[in-house]
């Protein structure tokens, strides 16, 4: 029972960290509903498979299935200081080599943020606005301007 509400407080911790970080959001990412359906699915899904018997275990799997949900929900985008996306733990602009930007429809409405770690390491973020606009934003946020381009 220990460990349980062990798991339970470190969940409970990094989802209020996630909860922080996603109020200092500035651009907000596209909403994923295939994410969040997906995340619906295997909460559900493995609660009712693997549902045990005793107490101890159940309060395990439900935290899990609740943290599996929260990460579906959870909004991301792109912060003052840092991007903001689940699984992200440091997510400083200054820490990227390279930020590339495209557009992700032909409205412009959306645009695609490739943050690249290193030459084959990149993660991306579909934030909403023209790249322009996002264009603008990084520049600000950014001490080194040449890391922004377009693709």
């Amino acid at each position: 029972m220990n460990e349980t509400i062990a798991i339970v407080v470190f969940v409970l911790i990094m989802m209020y960290i996630e909860i922080k970080d996603s109020k200092k959001i500035k651009i907000k990412a596209r909403t994923n509903y295939v994410r969040m359906g997906m995340a619906i699915v295997i909460s559900i899904s493995s609660a009712v498979i693997f549902w045990p018997n005793n107490l101890p275990q159940q309060l395990e799997l439900l935290t899990i299935s609740t943290l599996i949900l929260f990460f579906g929900f959870v909004p991301e985008g792109l912060g003052r200081e840092k991007v903001i996306k689940v699984g992200t733990l440091d997510g400083d602009y200054n820490r990227y080599e390279k930020i590339e930007l495209e557009s992700e429809d032909k409205k412009n409405r959306f645009t695609r943020v490739s943050f690249f770690i290193r030459k084959n390491n990149a993660t991306s973020l579909v934030v909403t606005g023209d790249k322009n606009k996002v264009f603008d934003y990084l520049n600000q946020a950014i001490s080194d301007s040449d890391k922004v381009q377009f693709r």
